[in-house]
């Protein structure tokens, strides 16, 4: 760019991914305004309190890299409330055994060096095309599962007793439906997934929001002009704009935009989201659980049991089982609870308190996901003077560093727009 742009944008949603592109949008000089139809900002980064200890119930996993998500909590001067932390390992129950399990399946007994040869090869082969800020360089690698992937390179055991729940319980993804581009993109060179847990992404959200001149809650937006060019809102008015950037998930923002690219279309018709539920559970002890998985086989509403702090865990309820039940939140939740008693009896003692809570669906990444991603893409390519752009983790991965990195390229490919 040439210097500081001029041009009005809206940007439709106020999640991370909507609060991203409006603030890297005002700081090149953009007049930005942002609507969101709720009573606040942030979307699911949100603190919730029980028994008197305060935490975020969405248990955001990202890659250990998370570039786009780093530099934004450094440019905010948030390092210091904002935390990682590795995930390594965890504790598999299955039936009444419990056994460490590491994430890196090269670590494991048994993985032959032929067999470690193999996988270091085919990283150093694929590595320069993964990149995670623009998957489609590596869209052949959309073609099969994560799990086929695993038993094909890694040994039998490892989707089930870690990819399965690691994916599960992270991202509420089934690892045999989703694509294995997603599990590479996760991946280091000795074919471990480096990931991290993250906590005060509710201040990162907070402090995004503090930035902007011109926010709008409350206030739901009705369609958006194919071309990017206008918009109206479900009061009735109307704002003319020289670009838009909708940050919705795919299937409200295919209800608002009126006419989409043949690429586009296909991508935001195909595009599903998962349902997610974790139930938060406060004791009067200290809590000595460590991050615990519970493989698919074993069964029952119960995924994954992650200590939050010394006295509070969340309870992650498995995906599958919210579609494929009808019970209330309540049963759920007493369910939950006695299968992780089962695990761990200190979790069946000494309750304080419990609290459901709802962390926001996620984006499926099916086979075939980045292949219509890539097709979009080219769709867009295509139509160089159209001033609507999307900001969505289905783009990039369902984490927030997905959320973040399709912001800061949606609002850039905006940027470029308004500049010419």
């Amino acid at each position: 760019m040439t210097g500081r742009v001029r041009g009005r944008v809206a940007v439709v949603g106020g999640g991370l991914a909507g609060l991203t592109a409006a603030c890297r949008l005002k700081s090149a000089g953009a007049q930005v305004t942002l609507l969101e139809a709720r009573q606040r900002t942030g979307g699911h980064l949100v603190r919730e309190k029980l028994a008197g200890v305060e935490f975020e119930p969405s248990w955001p996993v990202v890659p250990a890299s998370a570039p786009a998500l780093s530099g934004l909590v450094h440019e905010l001067g948030l390092g210091a409330r904002v935390e990682r932390t590795a995930i390594e390992r965890a504790v598999l129950a299955d039936g009444r055994r419990q056994r460490p399990i590491e994430l890196s399946p090269v670590s494991r007994r048994g993985f032959s060096g032929l067999r470690r040869r193999r996988i270091r090869r085919l990283l150093e082969w694929f590595g320069p095309m993964l990149d995670a800020r623009r998957p489609e360089l590596a869209v052949r690698l959309d073609d099969r599962s994560v799990a086929d992937f695993a038993r094909l390179y890694l040994g039998r055991a490892v989707d089930p007793e870690q990819l399965g729940p690691l994916f599960e319980s992270a991202f509420g993804l089934d690892s045999s439906d989703t694509s294995r581009l997603l599990f590479m993109l996760l991946m280091d060179a000795a074919a471990g997934l480096r990931v991290e847990s993250v906590s005060g992404l509710s201040v990162l959200a907070e402090a995004l929001a503090s930035r902007l001149d011109d926010v709008r809650l409350e206030a739901p937006v009705a369609s958006v002009g194919a071309d990017g060019r206008s918009l109206t809102l479900v009061s009735g008015e109307k704002l003319e704009t020289d670009a838009v950037v909708v940050a919705l998930c795919t299937r409200r923002a295919r209800g608002l935009v009126e006419s989409f690219l043949p690429g586009e279309r296909a991508f935001f018709d195909a595009g599903r989201r998962v349902e997610r539920l974790h139930l938060a559970v406060a004791l009067g002890s200290e809590l000595t659980a460590p991050l615990t998985w519970l493989p698919r086989k074993r069964g029952g509403t119960l995924s994954a049991i992650v200590a939050v702090d010394s006295r509070l865990a969340l309870l992650v309820a498995r995906p599958r089982d919210l579609h494929e039940t009808t019970e209330s939140d309540e049963r759920r939740a007493e369910r939950l609870l006695s299968e992780a008693g089962a695990v761990w009896p200190s979790l069946a003692r000494g309750v304080e308190g419990t609290l459901v809570c709802r962390p926001g669906a996620t984006p499926e990444f099916g086979v075939g996901h980045y292949r219509r991603m890539a097709a979009l893409r080219e769709a867009q390519a295509a139509a160089p003077d159209r001033a609507l752009f999307f900001a969505d983790p289905a783009l990039v991965g369902p984490h927030c560093e997905g959320a973040v990195q399709s912001a800061e390229r949606a609002a850039a490919d905006a940027l470029a727009l308004l500049d010419r």
